[in-house]
């Protein structure tokens, strides 16, 4: 199935700027209006995909297996609904609820962008990964270390 986007180009001194309405996170530019609007195919690609990441590699281990025993494939070989359709009161992983309530209240909390990612991987990592931890030291603590 093909979704149709709606697309602004503003020209610009290096040849055009495209960033979509419906997805105003997805801009990008080109040398022609053409480069740009394949280009802005591309960026929507990889944003679809960074988001399906978000959500799913962060699932604590099994819940995803679960999810697509759950969600059999049809004859075509795609699954007939997604996920985080099939959550209803009585239809669902509860673990899958969990998950999507607690990327909502990040989102609502954070004001940007970097903000958002950074509180997710701190909150909701990516199994296999490590936590990142920022550490703040002031040299009297790093000289007393070394003793």
């Amino acid at each position: 199935m093909m979704k149709s986007y709606t697309a602004k180009y503003t020209k610009i001194s290096s040849g055009y700027m495209g960033q979509l309405i419906e997805w105003p996170e997805v801009i990008t530019e080109g040398k022609t209006i053409e480069e740009c609007r394949e280009m802005l195919r591309d960026a929507l690609r990889e944003m679809m995909q960074a988001y399906k990441q978000q959500g799913y590699e962060r699932l604590a281990p099994g819940v995803l297996d679960e999810l697509r025993r759950i969600t059999p494939k049809g004859v075509k070989g795609r699954r007939k609904h997604r996920y985080h359709q099939r959550l209803t009161s009585d239809i669902g992983h509860p673990a899958l609820r969990e998950h999507i309530a607690s990327v909502i209240t990040l989102m609502k909390v954070s004001n940007n962008w970097r903000k958002f990612y950074a509180m997710l991987n701190r909150a909701l990592p990516k199994w296999g990964s490590t936590l990142p931890m920022v550490l703040e030291f002031k040299e009297e603590e790093e000289a007393n270390d070394r003793e």
